[in-house]
Formats: structure tokens, C-alpha cells, sequence
């Protein structure tokens, strides 16, 4: 398992969540395999994990940042949540220059919340890494905990 990516191991911790009846374990790998929508069984009381967020700078179509430096209590909007599915984010982590994506619902409360008409959200590849790695080492633990019972 250490070196398969995510997107292989996920279906059979699927399959075997499902032989032991564990279904907290078997929709947690659905989730993360196919992401937090409704394809991966997302419900309303969910939430996008915090580890799979990452860093970023939202700037307008003409190259300025949005300076949230005054405002401690919104330096949350510099982060992003990846909802997509593991292979997504396994691609994504595989880049090395900048990212940019446009979340238009996100670019909507900005515009509406803060005034500020942002075109993207810039952010580096790599943090994904660690995302990935976070996942592969709940999955680990998931496993072992699954084992033990």
C-alpha cells in the first residue's frame, strides 16, 4: 500500500469495509475516492475536511491580491478546500509551477461579503502532497483499527 496511489487503494478499502460491515469506514473511502459531492455520498451535515485544504491568494483580473492582513478573522478565505475525488488531487500534487482555480460560488460571496471581484485563486501544488499524505495515513490507521475489531 505505501507506494500505490490513493485512487488504487481506495476501491478495495471499499470492498473490504464492506466484507467487515463497517460502514463509517466504507463511506469515509467513498468520500475521499470520489469527493465531498453527492457522488462520494456527501449529506448536508457534512463538511469539507480541514486537510484538504490549502494556502492561497485570491487575485483580480488585474493581477492585485485581496490584503486581508487587517482582518485576523478572515484569513480563512485564503484557504481552499478541495472537494474533487484523490485522483484529482494526485494529478494536481504532480505539477510544480502555480495553480490557479476559479470557484465561482467562492468568487461570488467575495464580490458580495468583501467587495472584491476576484478571477482566481493561486495556490502551489505541492501543498497537496501533504494532504495526500494525511489521507494515506488516516487510511492506514482506518485499516488497522478495522483489523483489530
Amino acid at each position: 500500500m505505501r507506494h500505490e496511489p490513493l485512487s488504487v487503494v481506495l476501491p478495495d478499502a471499499i470492498e473490504f469495509a464492506k466484507r467487515i460491515g463497517d460502514r463509517e469506514f466504507e463511506r469515509w473511502c467513498r468520500l475521499e475516492l470520489y469527493g465531498y459531492g453527492a457522488q462520494g455520498g456527501m449529506q448536508e451535515t457534512d463538511t469539507v475536511p480541514d486537510y484538504r485544504a490549502v494556502t492561497g491568494r485570491w487575485i483580480d483580473g488585474s493581477g492585485r491580491v485581496l490584503d486581508l492582513s487587517a482582518y485576523d478573522d478572515l484569513s480563512i478565505v485564503n484557504r481552499y478546500r478541495f472537494r474533487s475525488g484523490v485522483k484529482m488531487l494526485e494529478e494536481l500534487a504532480k505539477r510544480t509551477e502555480m495553480q490557479n482555480l476559479a470557484d465561482d460560488s467562492f468568487r461570488q460571496l467575495l464580490r458580495q461579503h468583501v467587495g472584491f471581484d476576484a478571477a482566481r485563486f493561486c495556490f502551489n501544488p505541492v501543498e497537496l502532497v501533504t494532504a495526500l499524505d494525511l489521507i494515506k495515513n488516516m487510511l492506514a490507521e482506518k485499516l488497522r483499527a478495522s483489523m483489530r475489531e
